[in-house]
C-alpha cells in the first residue's frame, strides 16, 4: 500500500503538469526519467528521490517546497502558509553540511 504523503505529492505533480498542458512523456524527458517512473510517482506507488523532486519542480516551474506543501496541505488539512514554511524548512536542511557520518 502506498504512503498517503506520496499519493498527495504525486497528485500535486500530476495537477501541475496537467495545468501546464504537459504530457507525462514530455515531463519525464525533461527530468531525465522514464515515463513509467513518472506514472508510478503520480500514482503514489513510488517515492520521489531528492534529485527527482528538484528536477520535477524546475520542469513544472514551481519551487520544490510548493510541491511538498501541496501534499502536506491535502494530507493534513493544514494551512498553505504553515505547510509551505515547514516544507521550506525541511528543504533548507538539505543544504546543511553533514559533519560526521556514522554507520
Amino acid at each position: 500500500m502506498a504512503d498517503p504523503i506520496y499519493e498527495k505529492l504525486g497528485a500535486a505533480i500530476r495537477s501541475r503538469r496537467e495545468a501546464l498542458g504537459m504530457s507525462q512523456a514530455k515531463l519525464a524527458d525533461r527530468v531525465g526519467m522514464v515515463r513509467t517512473s513518472l506514472t508510478m510517482i503520480e500514482n503514489g506507488a513510488q517515492g520521489v528521490l531528492v534529485h527527482q523532486l528538484l528536477g520535477l519542480a524546475a520542469a513544472l516551474r514551481v519551487g520544490p517546497a510548493e510541491l511538498i506543501a501541496s501534499a502536506v496541505i491535502h494530507s493534513e488539512k493544514d494551512t498553505g502558509a504553515t505547510a509551505r514554511a515547514e516544507a521550506e524548512h525541511l528543504l533548507g536542511e538539505l543544504n546543511t553540511p553533514v559533519s560526521r557520518i556514522t554507520r
